[in-house]
């Protein structure tokens, strides 16, 4: 091969490389910068302006209406809410307030104080100071009894109720209103409404109040 017939082929791959080299690179310049059509500028909502007017659009007397919610609170019972009849009948009775240890107590070094079995009374180390009347707040009757009766200006006495309005009762009251439970009904063997809890000496009474 001549030297004159290889320059000549060198040179021409240099000026090939060098027109492939500038037709890549105009050609990546006019992808970057190439516009098809019309241009419109792109705008996204603001998360918090949709936030806004998506809470002017809703009406919120409806959904925070207060006396929807308050018969809601009022209607909020625990699950194990115990009612009770009417008392027809004036009774008094006296439960039985024993308990059986059903496991052995066992002091620090291994030695047996109390047996599984054993029963006591726990009338005998314990004082009830409250009085509690149990009623039915849905009762008419028995809320007009209840608020003629000396029980009710008494901070002492703490009133139980089997069922009704009890956050109105509250706010009437201004008094804590408590729902009357199954444990409290067995442990006192509750039967009727009205009842007034109370101890005496080691005894424990429960009071049934008939309303004419």
């Amino acid at each position: 091969m001549k030297p004159n017939s290889c320059f000549i082929s060198i040179m021409q791959i240099l000026i090939v490389a060098t027109l492939l080299n500038t037709l890549l690179t105009k050609s990546a310049d006019a992808y970057e910068t190439i516009t098809l059509g019309r241009v419109y500028p792109v705008i996204e909502e603001n998360i918090l302006t949709r936030i806004k007017n998506r809470a002017a659009s809703i009406d919120w007397d409806k959904v925070y209406n207060r006396k929807n919610i308050k018969k809601k609170l009022n209607d909020i019972k625990p699950g194990d809410a115990v009612t009770l009849p009417k008392a027809f009948v004036d009774r008094v009775s006296y439960p039985d307030m024993s308990y059986k240890l059903d496991h052995d107590i066992i002091n620090h070094d291994g030695t047996m104080i109390y047996p599984k079995g054993y029963t006591f009374n726990p009338m005998d180390f314990i004082r009830l100071f409250n009085t509690y009347v149990v009623i039915s707040g849905n009762d008419k009757h028995q809320i007009k009894w209840w608020n003629h009766s000396k029980y009710i200006s008494d901070k002492k006495v703490m009133l139980i109720v089997t069922e009704g309005p009890r956050i109105d009762m509250i706010n009437q009251y201004q008094r804590p209103v408590y729902y009357l439970k199954k444990v409290m009904a067995n442990r006192f063997k509750l039967k009727a409404a009205p009842s007034i809890i109370t101890q005496v000496g080691r005894l424990i009474k429960v009071q049934e109040i008939a309303l004419k």
